[in-house]
């Protein structure tokens, strides 16, 4: 394969306006037209081109390097097996009938050497496959997690998945990407079918992969698969704070299941009392149990810890005007809480503050 880079006279890791200025150069040194009847320029000059049409684009260079990085081992892994392949020279002495016997074994020990030859050829070449497979899934992780390059780094899963079906981890860092970028949520939920169903079940990573299936299903829509998911995640990984708060939130937003929500708010505050999501939360899941002295304790405490979030004001309002039935006090509460960005207070201001 022709190596562009050294056709252009530039690293591999040059830059469009790099290449761009090196193939102006070559292209006026080795024009036809500078150039009259020398053959080797005019092919020259071809060549710089064919190099620049690749290099420019950005689909046709991802491809390049790919074939340029991995193309090479498989052909040498071909070539290697096909010098394996060559028969050995025997010495052509006298000829003399064996025993049929004899002839019998020969013939055993031909076959068995033969099949033993075939099984180990083909597992070697799977191993090496799946070791390729594993270099692109490092090249995956450091184009998405060091260079911040999502195009590139589907790329190599793509490439990488192709070399092992069985790979639950590409399958997994595949719906991330998906997931995180807001691509695709149903070809996301696909590949975590893929990275589940493939994984071995003593993984440490599986109870993460339920974790972000249960996050996609629940941008679906799909809340009684997303509990399933949860709940799985949560025998793998029970002190996963992440966890914990997508359960407590799943409970008390989705299914307004208030105990249950509480259950998981406690266990976030048993690792950090002064977490203020998870303070306003077990706020809220009180509120609507209607226990208010407990909840309004929670809710002053999370303004308290972080007076410039308005959440917990905007449920104080709610608080005072229930509980104390106190509509100046609620409004005055809800007019801090829309000042610092909490924009579900103006309809309650205007429902219940326009005559105050």
């Amino acid at each position: 394969m022709v190596d562009y880079y050294k056709v252009l006279l530039i690293p591999s890791t040059a830059s469009i306006t790099d290449i761009k200025a090196s193939f102006k150069r070559l292209a006026l040194q080795y024009h036809p037209d500078r150039n009259p009847n020398n053959l080797q320029a005019e092919e020259k000059f071809k060549e710089i081109n064919e190099a620049y049409q690749v290099l420019s684009d950005p689909d046709k260079r991802a491809t390049y390097d790919f074939l340029m990085t991995y193309g090479f081992q498989l052909q040498q892994e071909q070539e290697a097996q096909q010098r394996q392949r060559r028969p050995r020279a025997y010495y052509k002495g006298e000829k003399v009938r064996p025993e049929a016997r004899k002839v019998r074994f020969l013939y055993f020990y031909i076959f068995a050497g033969f099949t033993a030859f075939i099984v180990m050829g083909f597992f070697f070449f799977s191993f090496m496959e799946k070791q390729t497979a594993k270099n692109m899934l490092s090249d995956a992780k450091e184009h998405y997690y060091i260079n911040h390059d999502s195009f590139y780094a589907l790329k190599f899963l793509e490439a990488a998945i192709t070399k092992d079906e069985e790979l639950s981890e590409a399958y997994y860092l595949t719906g991330k990407i998906l997931f995180n970028e807001g691509k695709n949520n149903i070809e996301s939920l696909y590949n975590l079918d893929k990275a589940i169903y493939t994984a071995n079940a003593s993984e440490d990573s599986l109870g993460y992969y339920y974790l972000l299936r249960g996050k996609v299903n629940i941008a679906l829509h799909k809340t009684d698969n997303a509990v399933t998911d949860f709940n799985e995640a949560f025998k793998l990984l029970p002190d996963n704070s992440d966890l914990q708060r997508t359960l407590a939130e799943l409970y008390l937003y989705k299914l307004q299941n208030f105990d249950e929500a509480l259950v998981y708010y406690d266990k976030l505050l048993d690792k950090s009392p002064k977490d203020y999501d998870a303070l306003v939360g077990k706020g809220v899941c009180l509120q609507k149990k209607m226990e208010y002295q407990k909840s309004f304790s929670f809710l002053e405490e999370a303004k308290n810890e972080k007076q410039s979030n308005g959440e917990a004001l905007y449920y104080l309002g709610w608080h005072a005007l229930n509980f104390k039935s106190d509509s100046i006090e609620a409004c005055n509460y809800w007019n801090e809480a829309k000042v610092k960005g909490v924009r579900q207070a103006d309809a309650l201001i205007a429902k219940y503050c326009s005559g105050i």
